[in-house]
């Protein structure tokens, strides 16, 4: 059964359940649909748009601009197994603590689409996979080390971001945290933009291929932080417990990006790869890194005692790794910030073995 809704004067916000086998489409006639929550009807505790229940659902904005106020979510999606979302701008009120929602559902994919205004763009949870491409994520105020323009939680086969931009994030561009229950998805995060990121780019935790390629990524913390996943068992507080379940990454491609002015405010260097806690000796919780042929525009100058070392951010800060190549990468320091009062080594690496630096840094 196929579901058609066309909006254009509607009275909000609007709640639509389906049998589990439908198929619903929504579309928007008017240039502009602007509706603001009022708390005398409850709608600043709900969402303008609760889906659930369908085989899928496509959401065709026309180019449409959707304004709401006062609300939680723009759009909240459950249990739908396939969800497209295309082709409109949504700007939210205070309040809003993210654009789109999805929860428990199988592959959404949202393709060129405008979000501003709540604290996160797109928050994708417990979902079989999900696709970004060609879209705008501006003005989102959320902070925390769990936020982002789009944040996926518990994603078990394919995270794809792709040609987005990312501007005037309080927190981080992307974040994919992981799920004890699920499998940890593949991520590709390929020639995307962010700029004036107030927290980190792309905070990455996934044992499943990481490949991030040709972005240009300007932060004030690190612009790539790739952690263990840690799983608590028995005692929380019992230190070899804690380090003996991290579970690192596997199989990492940082290629062809460009850098520029990263961890200018916060963290030390542009790529950290690092674990919640220090790891046991000789264990190595991260395998397969290639840095590969980026271009970081730092800033800072040269140590006037030690050519070695710097005054400003650095290149890689590794621990706990094992086969890193680092090839072909261009590395200058400007003058855009002010030097900082402490030294570094360019590249960093603690309990890391089996590192290959070739033609160039």
């Amino acid at each position: 059964m196929k579901i058609v809704r066309i909006y254009a004067d509607t009275e909000f916000p609007q709640s639509i359940t389906g049998s589990g086998e439908d198929d619903l489409r929504i579309s928007f006639e008017d240039s502009r649909i602007d509706h603001s929550a009022t708390c005398e009807n409850n709608s600043c505790s709900s969402a303008l748009f609760s889906i659930s229940n369908f085989h899928s659902v496509t959401v065709d904005g026309r180019g449409a601009s959707l304004i709401c106020g006062g609300f939680i979510h723009a759009f909240k999606f459950e249990k739908t197994e396939l969800i497209r979302v295309s082709s409109l701008s949504v700007v939210c009120g205070c309040g809003a603590r993210s654009v789109i929602s999805a929860s428990g559902c199988g592959y959404i994919t949202l393709d060129a689409i405008s979000i501003s205004g709540a604290e996160c763009g797109a928050v994708i949870s417990d979902c079989s996979g999900a696709r970004i491409e060609g879209s705008v994520f501006e003005n989102l105020t959320g902070r925390g080390e769990s936020s982002g323009a789009a944040v996926f939680y518990g994603c078990a086969e394919t995270v794809t971001v792709s040609k987005c931009s990312f501007d005037g994030v309080s927190s981080n561009a992307v974040s994919v945290i992981p799920s004890p229950e699920a499998d940890s998805p593949e991520v590709e995060l390929t020639a995307n933009s962010a700029r004036d990121i107030g927290g980190q780019g792309f905070r990455i935790t996934t044992r499943g291929r990481l490949a991030i390629t040709e972005n240009v990524l300007r932060t004030s913390g690190c612009a790539v932080r790739l952690a263990a996943d840690m799983q608590f068992f028995g005692d929380e507080d019992d230190y070899t417990q804690t380090a003996e379940r991290q579970r690192g990454m596997n199989n990492i491609t940082i290629e062809n990006n460009h850098f520029k002015n990263c961890a200018c405010s916060r963290d030390t260097h542009a790529v950290v790869l690092r674990s919640p806690v220090p790891p046991l000796r000789g264990l190595r919780l991260h395998r397969s890194l290639i840095l590969r042929d980026n271009y970081f525009d730092s800033f800072g100058e040269v140590s006037e005692d030690d050519p070695a070392l710097i005054r400003g951010a650095g290149i890689l800060y590794a621990v706990a790794c094992s086969d890193i190549l680092i090839t072909g990468n261009g590395f200058t320091l400007g003058a855009d910030y002010p030097p900082r009062g402490w030294e570094i080594a360019p590249i960093v690496a603690l309990a890391c073995d089996g590192i290959r630096v070739a033609d160039g840094v």
